[in-house]
């Protein structure tokens, strides 16, 4: 299950790190639900949904997104 920001949560991004962005867009889903698989994602009510995901470091001179084609 997803852990999300907690008020005083204090962690930065730093030099170095690796991180998946990953958006979930529903056309008229309100809840996103995880399967019995422990990775797919369902929305309720049912709805078309899109999901990609992006692969970003941190460095000192901004992020580089690894997954953008070209």
């Amino acid at each position: 299950m997803a852990t999300w920001h907690t008020r005083g949560d204090k962690r930065r991004i730093n030099k170095g790190l690796v991180l998946t962005v990953e958006p979930f867009l529903s056309r008229g889903g309100h809840w996103a639900t995880e399967g019995d698989d422990g990775w797919a994602l369902y929305c309720e009510p049912r709805a078309p949904v899109v999901q990609y995901e992006h692969t970003v470091v941190a460095t000192d001179r901004g992020a580089i997104v690894v997954t953008l084609p070209g």
